[in-house]
């Protein structure tokens, strides 16, 4: 195999957009040539693509395909239904067909255009809800989405907000089958929402979602919903449904405060580096370097107190009074 030409696709790939190029890359093709026998890159052809594809689609439809994905996942996830885990893994064996497609079909190996065209990030912009979304459903929420995406708000944080819908409205087609109108929600729907949040188990770890990731998927619904509301919009609940309060209160870090007797110890290393400009430093940190390790560089470290607390990272006591 020539390794050189790897390398030259890989780094085409990576020009094309994909991050994860090399993955990808050898995957597609490492497959690719055990199945045909031959070591030559260069010999792929469509048909060899269109037929490795077919051969992926068998194998994910016999029986024991469920077995075997079950026994070659990680343990947190052994307990998953086994057509789930087949269906996965056959949409990403697919993906990454597709983004070998797409790599040949630039560089001019392959002819014909991609499966499902070239594969771009401004895609997710034609589709802001999923199909099959009722139109009394799909309607305020693109019609939200694409206002925002009209105006200064970034395209990223447009998206997580569509992704964030996109979760939603799933539920709500699980959970609520009937329902056909954002308008007839009401607040229960949301406790119910916000309780399976809460219940979730990420697949991927085994533990509950962080209160960021919760934070992510309720901070667009209830800005949606307060804003939809107050512009007398029809098509959705008359009054926000959602409050600040229902967001996930998110951790605080900090800096540590330093104890008087490691400080010491800390400054007194300080003072033993060879460094001329390390007296200056230590000055910005409220410091004193040992008047034997002193230098004239900064004349007044040596007499400055350490003080008690830093203001603003221990002691209220430390901070000074509006009087001072």
């Amino acid at each position: 195999m020539d390794l050189d030409l790897v390398d030259a696709l890989e780094e085409r790939q990576r020009q094309l957009g994909y991050r994860s190029g090399r993955s990808l890359l050898t995957w597609g093709i490492a497959r690719l040539v055990l199945w045909k026998g031959d070591p030559d890159i260069t010999a792929i052809t469509y048909t060899d693509l269109a037929t490795f594809g077919e051969e992926i689609h068998r194998w994910c439809a016999m029986p024991e395909a469920r077995t075997i994905r079950a026994a070659h996942v990680h343990r947190n996830r052994r307990d998953s239904d086994p057509a789930t885990l087949t269906a996965e893994f056959e949409k990403a064996c697919l993906s990454r067909l597709h983004g070998l497609h797409v790599l040949l079909f630039n560089t001019g190996q392959v002819k014909e255009p991609p499966f499902h065209g070239l594969k771009t990030c401004e895609l997710w912009r034609e589709e802001l809800t999923s199909p099959g979304t009722p139109p009394a459903i799909a309607a305020p929420v693109n019609r939200w989405l694409s206002g925002r995406l009209q105006t200064t708000d970034r395209a990223e944080s447009v998206r997580n907000c569509r992704d964030a819908f996109r979760y939603f409205l799933r539920w709500l087609a699980q959970e609520v089958p009937d329902l056909t109108s954002l308008a007839e929600l009401t607040r229960a729907h949301f406790e119910g929402f916000l309780t399976h949040q809460h219940e979730r188990i990420n697949p991927r770890n085994g533990r509950p979602l962080s209160a960021r990731t919760r934070y992510t998927y309720i901070s667009p619904l209830l800005q949606f919903f307060r804003e939809t509301s107050q512009w007398g919009w029809t098509d959705v609940p008359a009054r926000p449904l959602l409050g600040r309060s229902d967001l996930p209160k998110l951790p605080s870090r900090l800096p540590r405060f330093i104890p008087r007797d490691q400080l010491d110890r800390l400054m007194q290393a300080v003072g033993d580096l060879e460094d001329p400009t390390r007296e200056q430093r230590c000055c910005s940190y409220g410091g004193a370097v040992p008047a034997a390790a002193k230098s004239p560089a900064c004349p007044s470290t040596a007499s400055m107190p350490i003080p008690t607390a830093i203001p603003g990272y221990g002691s209220r006591s430390a901070r000074p009074t509006p009087n001072a």
